[in-house]
């Protein structure tokens, strides 16, 4: 009988993947299955698989095209035979021999559907066990039923032992992300089974590596879909700390997400208005949306303080056109209280002496004061090169072209 399928995605690991097996491998627990699927690998990992499927008959070996680590461990879901499922990174490693075995005992006796024991980071040789559980093994408990209500962390799934034909029958897979779907799977079993079992044994020791976690767009998409999933449950049950949890990752990525903003990827604005408002709904503020806002004011703040300082000096200010856009800038310039002359210009000479309660002259007639002037060419943009020749032709060069970004910065600090 298999009492457990050990489950490892495979991606360029050779640098680490011998250790990964080597500590699966040479657990006192033997009643196990191995089931590595490569995922699409363009190093040695798939002859390093091999070799050992040679080696050891519990060794099973799937190859696929590269489709992330979810859809990896999904493939090893529906091939897996045993009792049990646990999940190991290919990166990383079991801490001692014996740990899977007092896993699957604790497992057994308290007829638990998820089982937990502790983990720690690895760095440098140097293995540090996580706080993580810590607080419910103070005074020297051999084990502990803890309430998903009470944790409310979607992280560290490979902590845990699941019963395999729970997951089956109720369907909890991994969703189809390149990044961060780990905590969707993770939440959706712990809000389901609503309490697990966890014993004080060091188990998974996660290895600390620089990871390029969000190095692509599509990356980074995928994580903001990870976050709304764990968002949608979290708001459901009131798991506030749950929340709160999300959002301090979404926060701790902010330079990946504004940099694929910038880059014009139109999902992402769309993903964070939703976790926005998540975010609104408990009162808090996103980074993001922070990071956004103020860029945003200091850049319309700096082109209007431009704006303002080239013409509050000046004696006439000449707002050459008379439509929309030059009633536009007229109602900005009057709301600050300028006190230079405002008349308006036109190439023709105007069948209207007057726009808006001002003056309008031809532009030709405003020549002979060009030095005391500025111009405003408030036309839009693919009209201004003909005013501009014009105004040229006529020896003005005091002149501010009327931009989008003008525009705004003048409404939004106005």
């Amino acid at each position: 009988m298999i009492m457990v399928s050990v489950i490892i995605p495979v991606y360029n690991a050779e640098k680490y993947i011998e250790e990964c097996l080597n500590s699966v491998l040479n657990q006192t627990m033997n009643q196990l299955e191995i089931i590595c699927i490569d995922d699409g690998s363009t190093d040695d990992s798939p002859q390093i698989l091999q070799n050992y499927q040679r080696a050891d008959s519990r060794m099973k070996l799937y190859s696929q095209k590269n489709q992330g680590a979810g859809p990896a461990r999904n493939r090893g879901l529906k091939e897996a035979e045993g009792k049990y499922v646990a999940f190991v990174d290919a990166d990383d490693f079991w801490h001692d021999d014996f740990a899977l075995e007092k896993i699957v005992r604790a497992a057994e006796v308290h007829q638990s559907i998820v089982t937990g024991a502790f983990w720690g980071n690895y760095k440098d040789g140097r293995y540090t066990r996580s706080p993580f559980h810590g607080k419910y093994f103070e005074n020297g408990s051999d084990g502990e039923q803890i309430d998903f209500q009470d944790e409310q962390s979607g992280f560290h799934y490979w902590s845990y032992l699941f019963r395999r034909d729970y997951l089956i029958h109720n369907n909890l897979f991994f969703p189809p992300y390149y990044r961060f779907q780990d905590p969707p799977f993770l939440v959706r079993i712990l809000e389901k089974v609503r309490s697990y079992f966890v014993i004080p044994v060091d188990w998974y020791c996660y290895r600390m590596v620089y990871k390029a976690v969000l190095s692509t767009q599509e990356k980074t998409v995928d994580f903001l879909k990870g976050v709304i999933d764990v968002l949608n449950i979290a708001q459901k049950h009131n798991f506030h700390t749950l929340s709160s949890e999300m959002f301090a990752e979404v926060n701790a990525h902010t330079p990946s997400i504004i940099k694929g903003i910038l880059h014009g990827n139109k999902e992402l604005p769309v993903l964070m208005e939703r976790i926005n408002a998540f975010a609104a709904a408990g009162g808090t503020e996103l980074e993001a949306e922070i990071f956004i806002r103020e860029s945003v004011y200091k850049q319309c703040k700096a082109a209007a303080d431009r704006f303002w300082q080239r013409i509050k000096p000046v004696e006439k200010i000449i707002i050459y056109g008379a439509g929309y856009c030059g009633n536009l800038i007229l109602r900005q310039i009057e709301k600050n209280d300028v006190e230079s002359e405002i008349v308006f210009a036109e190439t023709e000479p105007p069948k209207e002496r007057k726009v808006c309660g001002r003056e309008c002259l031809w532009i030709d007639e405003l020549a002979e004061n060009k030095e005391k002037a500025i111009i405003i060419i408030a036309v839009l943009t693919q009209t201004q090169p003909a005013l501009v020749a014009n105004m040229k032709r006529l020896g003005f060069e005091n002149y501010i072209c009327l931009d989008m970004e003008l525009m705004t910065a003048l409404e939004c600090m106005g």
